[in-house]
């Protein structure tokens, strides 16, 4: 059985600005934020993070809740948030770090096993048979998961 997990928001209110997602690819949340009074527009991305559900209540007691995903606190940017002027920016950035988290599942899968598994590279050689104007990292990406 699998257990639920809160998603993170549409859309959420911070600092005179209301972001709205306008990207989710891969564990990266694309948000345009727009400043309510004069309409100054940033976007920023965030690496999405499951976290456990456990709370302390004011005894100190644990309770248990459900998992959830989180977004970059104020403290974690530059880490798991970056903030950008411009969409292309930003999404040079969100390739930018997919990629880099593809190659390092890879990396981790050959490392483990010693080389990928044979049913991965047989998915791999009929993929680019199939579609040879595929990129080798959306590949890459699909195999790491």
């Amino acid at each position: 059985m699998t257990e639920k997990i809160q998603p993170i928001p549409q859309e959420f209110k911070k600092y005179g600005r209301i972001h709205t997602l306008i990207v989710r690819k891969v564990g990266y949340a694309l948000y345009k934020g727009v400043n309510i009074k004069d309409e100054w527009i940033c976007y920023e991305l965030h690496k999405v993070r499951v976290v456990k559900g456990c709370v302390k209540d004011f005894w100190g007691k644990r309770s248990l809740s459900q998992n959830r995903e989180v977004l970059a606190k104020d403290s974690e940017f530059g880490s798991y948030g970056w903030s950008f002027n411009t969409l292309g920016a930003a999404q040079r950035k969100m390739t930018k770090l997919i990629a880099r988290d593809a190659s390092k599942r890879v990396s981790a899968l050959i490392a483990v096993q010693g080389h990928l598994p044979r049913q991965n590279i047989s998915f791999l050689r009929k993929k680019r048979q199939d579609e040879p104007q595929t990129d080798i990292m959306e590949d890459l990406v699909e195999v790491a998961r």
